[in-house]
C-alpha cells in the first residue's frame, strides 16, 4: 500500500513538471522559439520516459488484478485513512492531466491559426487562385488580386 502512495505521488511531481514544460512550449510556440521548443520537447521525451516506468511499476502492483482501474481499487479499501489519502492523489493526478490535456489542445489551436494564415499569406504572394471548393467543401470565390502582380 506504501509503494502505491509512493509510485502516485512521484507521477503527481512528474505531471506537474510535464504541465510546466506544456505551458513552456506553449510559450515558444506562440514566439516561434524553435530553439526553446526543441529543448522542451527534448526534456518532454525524457520525462515521458520516466513517467512509463512509474506505470508500469505501478501496474506490476496489481498482478492479480490486471484490469481493475485505480478507482475501483480505492473503493475496495477497507481502510479509511489509507482510502482518503490514494483518492486525494487520484484526484490531484486526473486533475493535472486534465491541465496538460487542455494545454496540448491549446498549443494544437495555435499551431492551426499559425498554419492558416501562413497559407493566406502564402497564396496571396504566389497568386495562386482557388478553382472548385474550399478545404470546407464550399464554393469559394476565386480571387484575381495577388501582391506581386499589383502595381505601385
Amino acid at each position: 500500500m506504501d509503494k502505491l502512495v509512493e509510485i502516485l505521488q512521484k507521477q503527481l511531481q512528474l505531471h506537474k513538471n510535464e504541465y510546466e514544460l506544456a505551458c513552456d512550449r506553449f510559450d515558444a510556440i506562440e514566439k516561434n522559439d524553435i530553439k526553446k521548443l526543441n529543448k522542451i520537447i527534448s526534456k518532454e521525451r525524457e520525462l515521458t520516459k520516466e513517467i512509463e516506468i512509474l506505470e508500469k511499476q505501478r501496474l506490476a502492483l496489481f498482478d492479480d488484478k490486471k484490469n481493475i482501474k485505480l478507482i475501483d481499487y480505492i473503493n475496495e479499501l477497507d481502510d479509511e485513512e489509507m482510502k482518503n489519502i490514494l483518492l486525494e492523489l487520484r484526484n490531484k493526478l486526473k486533475s493535472i492531466i486534465e491541465d496538460i490535456v487542455q494545454k496540448n489542445n491549446d498549443c494544437k489551436n495555435i499551431i492551426e491559426i499559425s498554419n492558416e494564415m501562413l497559407e493566406k499569406v502564402l497564396k496571396e504572394l504566389s497568386g495562386k487562385k482557388e478553382i472548385g471548393y474550399n478545404k470546407y467543401k464550399k464554393k469559394e470565390n476565386v480571387s484575381s488580386n495577388n501582391l506581386l502582380n499589383t502595381k505601385i
